[in-house]
């Protein structure tokens, strides 16, 4: 069977090489993180959108600690792609998805999950409507569901501890997420989470919903909050035609769906029990997240297929 290192192996090759033919200078080397050698370029320029002034001072200000500053180097970063993909929001188009019209983006938005400043869960992705009363809030994932099967964290089983959460929410609530974090932990000791990351999900849902009557955050206005989990599938692109291991590739894409759908729907049931009905969950593949919007129209997207698609 083909291993995931040799997937990870093809699909960098590839994404590298497509880069190669957008910026032919670009100076590829490879760093010794986590027991693997992984690409990385040498300036941010080489790995995102930053044509101009205008957007690098956008960068300067983000909300990136240095070691998530340096992970945008990486050719496998999730963050980049989520950068790389919505940050012409903020200054020169509009993005419409599901009929609603999205013009700010804020990368890497962090919020604390439970008392004392634990927790913290930071999202790849913050964008809000012209009217500020619709969000999605994006969690991107590239190359992480290739890095073999999850386990389940020692911390999340903090989770547990009715006494962390924040005091204004409702014991309900409290129950809630507490039975949420349990039964997560038990399907992924029955393998039905292996590749779909469902507790860093829960962990953002419990982030908004701590957010959600808090004053000078961006939740305070807005009517419809959506949470997606958006995965770059190889699966999905052009990219699948041009390595060895499709099969394989093609079944763990699979899986990733199938384990999506069961996450989406445990996370919107609490929803549904809690009354919290302005909140929605889901899930898609980022080729059909760029299909459904009016991405393709957009100047930098011959970029973003020529790297990504």
């Amino acid at each position: 069977m083909v291993s995931d290192i040799q997937i990870k192996n093809e699909l960098l090759q590839v994404l590298k090489n497509r880069l190669m033919s957008i910026k032919p200078d670009v100076n590829i080397t490879k760093e010794w993180i986590k027991n693997a050698y992984k690409p990385y370029v040498k300036e941010h320029e080489e790995n995102l959108i930053l044509h101009s002034k205008e957007l690098k001072n956008f960068l300067d200000k983000c909300n990136y600690d240095p070691i998530e500053r340096k992970r945008l180097k990486a050719l496998r970063s999730s963050a980049a792609l989520m950068f790389n993909t919505f940050v012409e929001i903020e200054f020169n188009t509009n993005l419409v998805f599901k009929n609603q019209v999205y013009n700010h983006f804020e990368p890497e938005f962090g919020n604390c999950c439970l008392k004392g400043g634990r927790g913290r869960a930071k999202i790849d992705a913050l964008l809000k409507s012209q009217d500020r009363k619709s969000i999605m809030i994006l969690e991107g994932k590239m190359f992480e569901h290739y890095d073999g099967e999850k386990a389940f964290l020692s911390e999340t089983e903090s989770y547990f501890d009715r006494t962390r959460y924040s005091e204004h929410l409702s014991s309900e609530t409290i129950e809630a997420f507490v039975e949420l974090f349990h039964e997560i932990k038990k399907h992924i000791e029955n393998r039905l989470f292996t590749r779909f990351d469902i507790q860093q999900m829960a962990k953002h849902l419990l982030s908004i919903v701590n957010n959600l009557d808090s004053e000078n955050k961006p939740f305070k206005k807005a009517e419809n909050i959506y949470l997606i989990g958006v995965s770059w599938l190889a699966s999905k692109t052009s990219i699948i035609d041009q390595i060895n291991s499709a099969d394989r590739v093609k079944k763990i894409d699979g899986i990733i769906e199938e384990e999506a759908r069961l996450g989406v729907a445990l996370l919107n049931k609490v929803l549904e029990n809690t009354n919290l009905n302005k909140i929605k969950v889901s899930f898609t593949d980022y080729s059909t997240f760029i299909e459904k919007s009016n991405l393709s129209n957009h100047p930098h997207f011959d970029y973003l297929n020529k790297r990504y698609l």
